[in-house]
């Protein structure tokens, strides 16, 4: 935990960022693999082990069956990995570019980030048992792994918002939008709704347009980036694709 937290018993950290988090929930059966130190893909010279790939598929599997209730069958299975493979390669990438503009999380703002999910609170307030019972007991990692993950994806964040940084929505993007929609549109918008609906054009593309900003500027990253993905010829070597699920 970091050292001004312990002082406060202050901690941290948002449960949508830990998704990405090297943890491995239970019952999960035969789908945990033999741990293995091997490189399942490199970026850029960084390795992605296979351990972390598996973890992180392990606990992929485990959302996706709670929030569908279905048994994970082989074609299941091989999707989510192709997804979490290209996730991590992602991730890493977007890392290293972030490292390039030197942006960095400070204490500080990882504290009150984490402060603020409301799993970690009781009674308004940030509970420094209930968070180490989450980590505990739900998510299966240490603080310190907890901490490094969150911190790393508000980097992302940092490198996404810099990236997108002067987005704007012209008025001929807002009245060409609008021309669309009023073509179709039964019954039609009476004169004193247009200011509404204009605003409401531009709050919506905002966010799409600065989503195909970073998306663009991304994909020229990755073209130019040396990346391995080794997972198909890793698994072929260690048996096939991953073993089924046993009946429930």
């Amino acid at each position: 935990m970091l050292k001004a937290i312990r002082k406060n018993t202050k901690v941290f950290l948002w449960f949508a960022v830990s998704i990405f988090i090297l943890a491995t929930f239970v019952g999960l059966g035969s789908y945990f693999f033999t741990r293995t130190s091997n490189v399942v893909a490199k970026v850029n010279g960084q390795n992605i082990s296979y351990e972390e790939f598996n973890a992180v598929f392990l606990q992929r599997l485990d959302n996706y069956r709670n929030m569908y209730h279905i048994d994970i069958n082989e074609e299941i299975a091989n999707n989510l990995k192709k997804m979490v493979i290209t996730d991590l390669i992602s991730k890493k990438l977007q890392l290293q570019e972030a490292k390039k503009m030197k942006l960095k999380v400070t204490n500080e703002e990882l504290s009150s980030y984490i402060q603020k999910f409301p799993y970690f609170q009781k009674d308004g307030q940030f509970n420094q048992q209930n968070y180490l019972n989450i980590l505990k007991m739900q998510l299966h990692v240490t603080p310190a792994v907890f901490e490094k993950e969150v911190r790393e994806n508000l980097i992302i964040s940092h490198l996404q918002e810099k990236v997108s940084a002067g987005v704007t929505v012209t008025d001929k993007e807002v009245e060409d939008e609008l021309a669309k929609r009023l073509k179709d549109k039964k019954p039609a918008l009476k004169p004193e709704d247009l200011p509404k609906e204009k605003e409401n054009i531009k709050q919506t593309l905002w966010p799409q347009k600065r989503k195909q900003l970073f998306d663009d500027w991304y994909k020229q990253r990755e073209a130019s980036a040396k990346i391995e993905n080794n997972l198909a010829q890793m698994e072929k070597q260690m048996g096939g694709s991953s073993q089924s699920e046993p009946e429930q």
